[in-house]
C-alpha cells in the first residue's frame, strides 16, 4: 500500500503532466486561430479582387448592412 506522501507525489506528477499538455494545447489553439484568421483575410482579399467593386462602394455597402 502506498503512503499518502507517495500518493501526493504521484498526483503532483500527474498534475504537472496535465498542465504541460494544457500549455501545448493552448499554443496549438493560438497557432490554429492565427492560421484561420490569415486564411479568412486572404479569402476576403480574393473575393474583393474578383468582385471588382470599388473600395468606397464596398465600404458603403458593408456599412448599410445590418447584422441580425
Amino acid at each position: 500500500m502506498k503512503s499518502n506522501s507517495e500518493k501526493i507525489a504521484a498526483l503532483e506528477a500527474r498534475k504537472k503532466s496535465y498542465e504541460e499538455k494544457i500549455q501545448t494545447y493552448k499554443e496549438l489553439i493560438t497557432e490554429c486561430t492565427q492560421k484561420i484568421d490569415s486564411l479568412k483575410s486572404q479569402e476576403i482579399k480574393n473575393l474583393l479582387q474578383e468582385s471588382n467593386i470599388p473600395f468606397d462602394e464596398l465600404v458603403q455597402l458593408l456599412s448599410s448592412h445590418k447584422n441580425p
